[in-house]
């Protein structure tokens, strides 16, 4: 590659060291220095000479054509510098005037504006304030708005005219300021006298400015009076509505957590005298053991009637301390009176009920021993006869009572054969066991007319087993 680019680039350098030869940039510029002329520096300060003499001279002769020029003094003497200024004055007393007139005019129109807005806001405060319906707040307000608006486009046309005629006034005396300098020279030639005309028309200028801010005042400070006793008026006016508004929901909520009752019922029972014999003998009795040897009720469960006893007394003490109203009271007094009634009610129920169980008892064990007596003697009977057993009570087929031989073990499910006599058959009956009992049912009997009774002898038929 790099006898490459010598191949291709030696003709290119050969050409460039040839041109070269050829132009030599400092000879170049060593010819050109010998073409140089004298004659343009010359020619150019002598041009830069002219100009500054002919500049000087010009200044010389203007500042000596100026010390040439008389002033007569006497020509200002027509023109009065303080009248001048006066006229100019004047007319910006009189534009201050005018727009203090006007904006006076604005601001009373605005003030009774205002004043009809408060008077507006008063009535919707007293339409909030008031107990009525919601349509006919909407219907009280739209009137409000309505008339306000009305009342509002009167002040405005009333006031429109005037306030506009005042904008026209400013418009002329601005038109005359602006024109003042063309007509100052005219103005100033006026005499003496018109200064002194000047200074008593300033005078009364500031009289009536004094005097109107003085009835402005005067008319402000009435004005304040009557919103200061419009406002008074508003204020009672919304301070009685709120008390009355506050005593009907006060009233409202005491009805609410305080009702009335009105139910007839209801009403015979509170008008009804106390019972007083229930206020008195509210503890439950003593506990009875036999009411959990009978299962009835625990100790612990006379525990719980004592413990919600005793809270539901706590509880109503805490009642009677709320200054409750109307029917609560009597009904919170019926309230306890029943529950103690109930109480006493209960006390009763179980202390009759443990008496009732403890005569019951002895009842039943009287009879458990007449009883006995009468097993002694059928047994005694079943052992010298020898029998299986015999029938009790055949009353009831389906559930008859019968006494077997205690010493031979009866399978549930046997079936026994029934004799009057020892050859006077009867019937057959199925022996089940209840409640560790043994019974019979009637599963044939020979005849209708003769049923099973008392003392009827039962013959145990014995099952076979199988494969004998």
């Amino acid at each position: 590659m790099e006898r490459s680019k010598l191949i291709f680039l030696k003709e290119v350098m050969d050409e460039f060291r040839r041109k070269q030869s050829q132009y030599d940039l400092g000879r170049e510029f060593a010819k050109t220095s010998k073409n140089r002329s004298p004659i343009v520096p010359v020619v150019i300060l002598g041009m830069s000479l002219l100009f500054l003499i002919g500049a000087l001279a010009l200044t010389f002769y203007i500042q000596e054509k100026g010390k040439q020029i008389t002033v007569n003094i006497r020509d200002f003497e027509d023109i009065n510098l303080k009248d001048v200024l006066d006229a100019a004055k004047r007319n910006e007393q009189e534009m201050e005037r005018v727009r203090r007139e006007s904006e006076s005019l604005t601001w009373k129109m605005e003030e009774e504006i205002q004043s009809v807005q408060d008077g507006s806001l008063r009535e919707l405060d007293i339409i909030t304030a008031d107990m009525i319906s919601l349509t006919d707040k909407d219907r009280r307000t739209r009137a409000v708005h309505n008339r306000e608006a009305a009342r509002i486009e009167q002040i405005k046309a009333g006031y429109g005219p005037q306030i506009e005629e005042y904008r026209l006034q400013i418009g002329e005396i601005q038109k005359r300021i602006d024109q003042y300098d063309t007509r100052q020279l005219e103005l100033a030639r006026e005499r003496e006298e018109i200064l002194n005309n000047q200074q008593k028309l300033a005078a009364m200028e500031l009289e009536n400015t004094k005097r109107h801010y003085e009835e402005l005042i005067a008319s402000m400070i009435e004005k304040h009076a009557g919103e200061v006793e419009a406002m008074q008026k508003h204020e009672k006016e919304i301070v009685r509505l709120l008390r009355a508004r506050h005593a009907r929901e006060m009233e409202d909520l005491i009805l609410l957590y305080n009702p009335v009752v009105r139910e007839e019922a209801v009403v015979e029972l509170l008008n009804r005298p106390a019972d007083e014999s229930s206020r008195t003998g509210t503890i439950p009795g003593a506990y009875r053991e036999i009411l959990a040897r009978e299962r009835i009720m625990g100790r612990s469960d006379y525990s719980l009637i004592e413990t919600a006893r005793a809270e539901h007394d706590t509880i109503f003490a805490e009642l009677g301390k709320i200054p409750y109203r109307n029917s609560v009271p009597p009904m919170l007094c019926r309230i306890e009176s029943r529950h103690r009634a109930m109480m006493k009610g209960y006390e009763y129920l179980w202390t009759s009920l443990a008496d009732a169980l403890v005569r019951k008892n002895e009842s039943l064990s009287a009879h458990q021993e007449r009883i006995a007596r009468h097993l002694y003697a059928i047994e005694h009977l079943v052992k010298q006869s020898r029998e299986n057993g015999y029938i009790i009570d055949a009353r009831n087929r389906s559930l008859v009572t019968v006494y077997m031989d205690r010493v031979r073990p009866i399978a549930e499910g046997t079936e026994g054969l029934v004799f009057r006599m020892d050859d006077e058959y009867i019937g057959k009956v199925h022996l089940f066991l209840r409640e560790g009992e043994l019974y019979g049912s009637v599963i044939e009997q020979v005849s209708p007319d003769n049923p099973m009774q008392p003392f009827d002898k039962i013959l145990i038929r014995e099952k076979k087993e199988p494969g004998l």
